[in-house]
């Protein structure tokens, strides 16, 4: 174990979001089998690095086990996980999140990877309606939230260069917590963390290699809209793009 609890302790009086980690060689597991072992059908993200789109960089990151998650669906805010601050119900996500942030801070340590906490998810492009006045809110045909975000949890970062894995575990610790508090937090860490290696070593089966052989015709691909339907559209793009409303559609 690389974090004491007096490290720990000392951390918690000035910071909130406090890491505790250790290191492991990791010249014999790829990213995306670490990923299987420690997220498998759970939530979670990789993250790598690319240097010249073409030629892999330093880090490799992967997350599970946030110690919360804020979603926006429908105008409304979720907060799953205990909040530092209150939820509100102006809708306001950007704003919740800069609360957030300023409550939620973390220490900056040079034997950590460069992103060690933080808050980690997806923004929709419908969230630019919390600062622009903007029409004809499309019609929702997806039903999935405009924004996802979530405090990172569990980290095990792979440090390329070095052959090695950082595994991290964050624990939040109000400002004012006592010292039993802390080292609750320390030990609930703690277990995470040694959890965290557990799921890393266990064994699983590999993924084959080769994609399946079909057999057959493939079924037949349907269209979501006709021809004469898809042209339209593309022309009313065009019409928006020369008037300055957007400069690309995907």
């Amino acid at each position: 174990m690389t974090t004491t609890l007096e490290e720990f302790s000392e951390l918690a009086k000035e910071y909130t979001v406090i890491p505790v980690w250790k290191e492991l060689v990791a010249d014999y597991i790829t990213p995306v089998a670490a990923f299987t072992r420690v997220v498998g059908d759970g939530d979670g993200f990789l993250l790598e690095s690319v240097e010249h789109g073409e030629r892999w960089s330093r880090w490799s990151f992967i997350g599970r086990n946030p110690l919360l998650t804020v979603k926006k669906k429908n105008g409304e805010i979720e907060v799953l996980g205990d909040s530092p601050i209150e939820t509100p119900d102006d809708g306001k996500l950007l704003a919740f999140i800069n609360a957030l942030q300023n409550r939620l801070t973390s220490p900056v340590l040079e034997e950590l990877p460069p992103m060690h906490s933080g808050i980690m998810g997806y923004v929709g492009y419908d969230l630019i309606r919390e600062i622009e006045d903007l029409p004809n809110t499309p019609h929702d045909d997806l039903a999935i939230p405009e924004s996802i975000l979530s405090v990172i949890g569990e980290l095990a970062v792979f440090d390329h260069w070095k052959q090695r894995v950082v595994l991290i575990a964050n624990a939040i610790v109000p400002q004012g917590s006592s010292q039993r508090e802390m080292e609750a937090a320390y030990v609930e860490a703690v277990n995470r963390l040694e959890l965290l290696a557990t799921d890393g070593a266990r064994s699983i089966q590999e993924p084959l290699l080769d994609p399946p052989i079909v057999n057959g015709e493939l079924p037949p691909v349907q269209s979501t809209m006709t021809k004469e339907e898809y042209c339209s559209a593309v022309e009313v793009a065009k019409e928006h793009i020369l008037a300055g409303d957007i400069f690309q559609v995907v």
